[in-house]
């Protein structure tokens, strides 16, 4: 296991494990689930038990591996890992999927790669259930110690944070891609929205 995917198991996951069980609640037995930006494999974890197919995509080598090994591991034999784009996927058919799934992913990504790789996710899914930062994000101590790690990160990944809160967050975004709202609700002191949707 890489230093990068150990220290992420040990930091990160912790802190997202009560919201990997929400979105896992919302999911329908045996269902089959795309989710975009995979990472460390943690959310395959949580939702396989209720997936017949699960496919993860991430652009980072690195973390399909980590992904791989920790589904290997815990014999999840339904669980596939690709390196690949999220904003092309040809080899996918429409509809293919029951749920496409992208949790904290969207906020870090330039505008027109954010849009392209939502509707590629609409596309190839019936139903869209996307996780990200509320927007605003409270006034809290959660909300500003959101605020500190997304800085932290600098960069590009910063610049995609603030632009994505200054359009509103999840909700412009999923209307722009022309979804319909089923539900909102948030999560992690309120730092989180989980979006349901569809066409």
């Amino acid at each position: 296991m890489s230093i990068s995917c150990s220290l992420y198991r040990l930091t990160i996951d912790p802190i997202l494990k009560s919201l990997r069980k929400e979105v896992a609640a919302l999911l329908s037995e045996n269902c089959t689930v795309i989710e975009l930006g995979s990472g460390t494999g943690a959310q395959a974890c949580a939702l396989a038990d209720r997936c017949s197919r699960y496919l993860g995509i991430d652009l980072n080598p690195g973390s399909v591996a980590c992904a791989q090994a920790r589904c290997k591991e815990k014999g999840f034999e339904q669980c596939e890992f690709k390196v690949v784009d999220g904003s092309s996927l040809p080899f996918l058919k429409d509809k293919e999927f029951d749920v496409g799934t992208c949790t904290l992913a969207l906020h870090e990504m330039q505008a027109d790669m954010r849009l392209m790789v939502l509707k590629e996710l609409q596309r190839v899914s019936k139903k869209l259930i996307v996780i990200d930062y509320a927007s605003p994000l409270p006034h809290s101590f959660a909300g500003k110690g959101a605020w500190f790690i997304e800085k932290l990160a600098g960069g590009d990944h910063y610049a995609g944070f603030m632009e994505y809160q200054h359009l509103g967050g999840v909700l412009p975004l999923l209307k722009i891609a022309g979804c319909s709202i089923l539900s909102q609700q948030k999560s992690l002191w309120g730092i989180v929205s989980i979006v349901i949707s569809q066409d």
